[in-house]
């Protein structure tokens, strides 16, 4: 976080705000998949969560 305006940190031209959003959206849909895989293969790491 930048101390003067509170924003994200950004790169060289400027687009970081769709790279926070693409790797939000990475971040998600891998964990759906590590879900559905443990589901699925009945590896029983998220079921004491749930």
């Amino acid at each position: 976080m930048d101390a003067q305006n509170n924003t994200l940190p950004t790169d060289v031209d400027g687009d970081a705000r769709a790279k926070w959003a693409l790797a939000a959206l990475a971040f998600y849909v891998a964990l759906l998949a590590f879900a559905t895989a443990d589901e699925l293969f009945g590896w029983g790491v998220l079921a004491p969560y749930f």
